[in-house]
């Protein structure tokens, strides 16, 4: 399963290498674990020497980019800038949805972006309270997936995480049956699209911690997690990813 730690506007480079440090001492060589680190851009070249360093098997990626190739777009990033640091890119995160207006068109040029710089995209899509309230669930996410992946290449890898927008950092998470309806939604969607299913993972995010993550992990169609506040805490996150990792071996994954 794959598990990302978005660790979102904190953290400095020293504060960070020393998290890191931790993480890999502990979770670098988990068997059904593979760990990705989304840290601030300032982050990515220290940490990618750090971890070439160490042989690890913890990979990077960057938490936003922006949908042009380079121009006059004065403190963005662009997806060239990243390459030799990433992996991944997480692109449509809610709070850049909220925050900086992004629409799904932007979200959309986003991935054609990561898709021509061969980085594999996470593509967050998920519903507000106000939304689940009116019923709305899963014509929000069929929106937020359709839209977006317009012009999308088929034969790419790409990773969607479903982040319920009422559950990010508030310690609410849906039932185990909201999460399984909700993914298996998605998957026929993007089935239904024309991506195969060996092209795609699904995760989970939104409050997931060491304690609730096997649980999740239990849901069908839940293939990895994103994960936000309990990634800065490194013996909270260490204790996930061991958890899940014990989870996995007595499944026989």
């Amino acid at each position: 399963m794959l598990v990302c730690a978005n660790w979102k506007m904190n953290t400095n480079v020293s504060e960070g290498l020393e998290n890191l440090e931790k993480i890999v001492s502990r979770v670098g060589s988990l068997n059904n674990v593979e760990v990705s680190i989304f840290p601030p851009f300032t982050h990515l070249d220290a940490f990618k020497k750090f971890l070439d360093d160490k042989n690890s098997k913890i990979t990077l990626g960057a938490q936003n980019i922006h949908s042009e190739e380079e121009g006059a777009y004065t403190g963005e990033i662009s997806c060239r800038m990243i390459q030799d640091f990433c992996k991944y890119v997480i692109i449509g995160h809610s709070e850049r949805r909220l925050y900086c207006l992004e629409t799904n068109k932007i979200i959309s040029k986003k991935l054609q972006q990561v898709q021509k710089n061969n980085l594999t995209p996470i593509l967050c899509i998920g519903e507000t309270k106000e939304e689940k309230d009116r019923g709305e669930v899963k014509s929000v996410l069929e929106t937020q997936l359709t839209k977006p992946l317009e012009g999308y290449s088929k034969d790419k890898e790409l990773v969607i995480a479903y982040e319920p927008v009422w559950a990010i950092g508030t310690g609410i998470t849906p039932g185990p049956e909201e999460i399984t309806v909700s993914h298996l939604f998605i998957k026929e969607k993007l089935l239904n699209l024309g991506i195969s299913e060996d092209k795609f993972k699904i995760l989970y995010g939104g409050s997931t911690n060491e304690d609730n993550v096997a649980n999740f992990a239990r849901e069908k169609d839940v293939e990895g997690f994103l994960v936000g506040g309990t990634s800065l805490v490194p013996e909270k996150f260490i204790g996930l990813c061991k958890n899940l990792n014990a989870s996995l071996s007595t499944k026989g994954n």
